[in-house]
């Protein structure tokens, strides 16, 4: 997500997520947490939640991964 809004996708973002129904589930991945992206949080989602992993934490029980 970060990186879209680095490229200048902010206004095709926001047109896309103003579009989407109302009932919706957003899932943004990004490596850093920048303005931009907690600006999106603010406007569109609904208590959104943010899930960050440490070095620490890879590999600890703590921490689930999956992959597909």
């Amino acid at each position: 997500a970060d990186i879209m809004l680095e490229m200048g996708f902010k206004e095709e973002i926001d047109e896309i997520l103003n579009s989407c129904p109302k009932d919706r589930s957003i899932w943004l991945f990004s490596a850093t947490v920048k303005g931009g992206i907690e600006a999106i949080k603010r406007s569109h989602m609904k208590n959104p939640i943010s899930v960050s992993v440490s070095r620490t934490e890879v590999g600890s029980k703590q921490v689930k991964q999956y992959y597909c």
